[in-house]
């Protein structure tokens, strides 16, 4: 009988430990799908107010630069805000007011998803157990919808994961709502004087095309004579006299003085004057033969500085030409220094240059006006990932050797590890590293 009662009671209890491990099994398969989720729920979160943040800022900043131009003296402001009233002022400080909320709203949102993702990472990396994860990353939840978290079993975390889905989905359609009436104007509006400038000047281009249209050809033909006249008396001409003179070696001929061919002269008075010329007094009737020696002695003085003379003659030619070529290469260098200067501007990569400046020195004010070592704010948190990414944005314009550098500041400042004191000092080490941010 004992013997029975043992097989029984063995069975009972192996019976009784497979029954145990049913739920223990069904925990482990119900927390991964609870994971993913809260998960779900953090990454969708991001996806929605990572643009919607960025939007809000361009807003803002517009706004912002607005009321910087209304404080500025009339000299200064561009003809637009001449129109003004004394009202628009008010009207820019209030606008801005409501987008500070709004974007600290948006912000808060983003903070708390981006802590639940670095929460998540971390349970994987470092074997974290679920729950106490999910305790920590949902919480901000509970406290930002003000809802009552005092159960933690799974099915109440389902349920409230369906609650969190549906609550972050309709405050991002109300807080959409009351942004659409105060988001800055369209870019045709902002820049309506410009536009109906160009139109103004295009309607003036085809009337006047329509008024001397006949006078085209006759422009045309009198530009082309023009261009070329001034191509072979600037570029042309000079040049090849240039090439003569230094690569073919075409000396000018100065003759020298013949003194025969004074001999035959036959004028009283030339020989008179040359004979004073070269200091004789005497009647030149009864002195033949000084003459003669004289005029051959000054003819050979003279021919002396022939060469001198030469070289003189081949400066001031080389002068010439290059006093004419001078036009062309005033007009040369100029349209070099344009072109140069809009390629900076509109394809070489210096213009990010000034946006990526801009955006780090908001990041280090936002920094700056975080206490150091204090926990990190969902709010800032939301702020500086906005403005980190759209410095990231930029980055692509950098040298090889300087984007390397600029991708670790990168993950420096979005990593949840640093405090603000550390990443203030990744910042202030990207002022000494990058040459544009000094």
């Amino acid at each position: 009988m004992k013997k029975y009662y043992l097989l029984f009671l063995t069975s009972f209890l192996s019976l009784s430990a497979w029954g145990n491990e049913v739920p223990q099994s069904k925990a482990n398969i119900i927390e991964p799908d609870l994971v993913s989720v809260y998960a779900k729920i953090f990454n969708e979160t991001v996806k929605r107010t990572e643009l919607f943040l960025e939007t809000i800022d361009q807003s803002k900043q517009y706004f912002e630069q607005e009321l910087f131009q209304e404080s500025l003296p009339w000299y200064r402001k561009t003809p637009n805000y001449w129109v003004h009233k004394n009202s628009y002022i008010a009207f820019l400080h209030k606008r801005i007011a409501l987008l500070q909320e709004i974007e600290d709203q948006v912000a808060q949102l983003l903070g708390i998803a981006l802590s639940g993702q670095y929460e998540f990472s971390k349970l994987t990396k470092q074997q974290v157990e679920i729950k106490v994860c999910l305790k920590k990353n949902i919480m901000p939840l509970y406290t930002y919808f003000h809802v009552d978290c005092s159960d933690f079993s799974h099915q109440q975390l389902f349920q409230d994961a369906q609650l969190f889905s549906s609550r972050i989905q309709s405050e991002i359609e109300k807080i959409e709502k009351v942004f659409a009436p105060v988001q800055k104007p369209h870019h045709i509006v902002q820049h309506k004087i410009k536009y109906t400038s160009a139109v103004i000047a295009l309607a003036a281009m085809v009337i006047v095309y329509e008024t001397y249209k006949d006078q085209i050809p006759v422009w045309k033909a009198k530009g082309k004579e023009a261009f070329d006249n001034f191509a072979q008396t600037c570029c042309t001409s000079p040049m090849q006299g240039l090439k003569e003179i230094l690569i073919e070696n075409k000396n000018i001929q100065i003759k020298p003085l013949d003194p025969a061919e004074f001999k035959k002269c036959e004028n009283d008075i030339t020989h008179n004057r040359f004979a004073q010329w070269l200091g004789i007094s005497k009647d030149i009737d009864t002195v033949p033969e000084t003459l003669n020696t004289a005029l051959g002695n000054g003819c050979n003085f003279i021919n002396q500085f022939v060469p001198v003379a030469e070289s003189i003659l081949t400066s001031q030619q080389i002068n010439f030409y290059l006093a004419a070529i001078a036009p062309a290469l005033i007009l040369t260098y100029g349209g070099y220094r344009s072109s140069n200067q809009l390629y900076d501007c509109y394809v070489r990569n210096d213009w990010r240059y000034k946006p990526m400046k801009n955006v780090v020195r908001r990041i280090h004010r936002v920094l700056i006006n975080v206490e150091n070592g204090c926990q990190n704010s969902f709010v800032n948190n939301g702020k500086l990932h906005v403005l980190i990414l759209k410095l990231k944005s930029y980055m692509y314009c950098l040298s090889n050797e300087e984007l390397k550098l600029f991708q670790e500041d990168i993950a420096a400042l979005l990593s949840f590890d640093l405090t603000y004191a550390q990443k203030q000092g990744v910042v202030e080490s990207m002022y000494k590293t990058y040459g544009f941010l000094k």
